[in-house]
């Protein structure tokens, strides 16, 4: 396993993890934590370990929809290496656990005296993007159960935590559809044996494959383009530590 969690943490080559490891703080991020409003200035640089991030915008009456998930395998707060300070989202932990988080001056001050980062952003900016693309695709194309199977498989893929803690609200809300719909389409992938419900608000996928399936394309479509666009470069994962973390 690797020392931080974070992939990109763990991408970057030891002089340049070096370069801002002293200033990186893990700690824990409670599940519905409000982490920036938009036109808020960044404090700080998320990197998640197994909490999970979600990205959202809002209609003038505060009705939330999700256009992008962060996970182990990103980071939040990228905009501030490219000169802007504030953030142009919602920002809320969806997923309680543990990030690594940086301050956002030291992030942008020294990003551009690391090639190694620099390369690891722009290629996730382009993967996120692409899912943004691709979630604009998909709520005007594919019905409610293609788009919940599609949204439990990408949460998988961003927390090890099974079963996943999801409740129908929250649900709803990220979907942007009504919370009757939404537990209609649950039932739906229940009833085939695709996912069951262990406790309140928490889901479980029991079948990947089968649920992948009945996903409308758009998983894969994201799975395979941040697959190729993020391809580790010679060495692959790196095993360090951050001091103080012991």
């Amino acid at each position: 396993m690797p020392a931080t969690g974070n992939q990109i943490l763990d991408a970057l080559p030891d002089e340049e993890f070096a370069a801002i490891s002293g200033d990186l703080e893990r700690h824990s991020l409670a599940r519905g934590t409000a982490l920036i409003d938009p036109y808020q200035t960044v404090t700080w640089i998320e990197f998640p370990i197994d909490a999970v991030i979600s990205i959202t915008t809002q209609t003038e009456r505060g009705e939330p929809i999700e256009i992008a998930m962060v996970g182990s395998e990103g980071l939040f707060g990228s905009w501030v290496a490219r000169g802007l300070p504030w953030s142009p989202w919602w920002g809320v932990c969806q997923v309680e656990g543990e990030a690594w988080r940086l301050p956002a001056s030291t992030f942008s001050g020294r990003v551009p005296d690391l090639p190694h980062l620099e390369d690891e952003i722009r290629r996730y900016e382009l993967v996120q993007a692409f899912m943004m693309s691709q979630s604009v695709l998909c709520n005007r194309f594919h019905d409610l159960v293609q788009r919940t199977a599609r949204w439990l498989l990408v949460m998988s893929t961003k927390t090890p935590k099974d079963p996943l803690p999801l409740t129908q609200e929250f649900l709803s809300q990220m979907l942007g559809a009504h919370r009757p719909s939404v537990t209609l389409a649950l039932q739906t992938l229940s009833e085939a044996g695709l996912i069951e419900s262990v406790a309140r608000g928490q889901i479980r996928v029991r079948d990947r494959g089968p649920l992948e399936s009945v996903s409308c394309e758009c998983f894969r479509a994201v799975a395979d383009f941040s697959d190729r666009v993020m391809a580790p470069g010679d060495g692959g994962t790196i095993s360090r530590s951050v001091p103080g973390s012991d």
